[in-house]
């Protein structure tokens, strides 16, 4: 008897658009990536599902991008 062991790999996000703009004094980053269940965050570690984000104006990012619940990341850095 032999078991069967099975690996679902994931892609990795892909970002396809990224907008940022700066609306009553505070940056924000619109980004547009393919891929299911997306997760964003812009300091690592809070990952939020909308993909708008907000940052002080001004300043450069990294952006994170994730499938929701895994640990494939993938970095983008910008300005505001």
């Amino acid at each position: 008897m032999s078991d069967s062991i099975y690996v679902h790999a994931i892609a990795a996000p892909i970002l396809q658009n990224l907008t940022t703009s700066c609306v009553n004094n505070q940056g924000q980053i619109q980004v547009q990536a393919s891929g299911t269940n997306l997760e964003y965050s812009i300091n690592g570690t809070a990952f939020q599902s909308s993909n708008t984000l907000s940052t002080i104006p001004g300043v450069s990012f990294q952006l994170a991008i994730r499938e929701q619940n895994s640990n494939c990341v993938v970095h983008y850095s910008g300005l505001v």
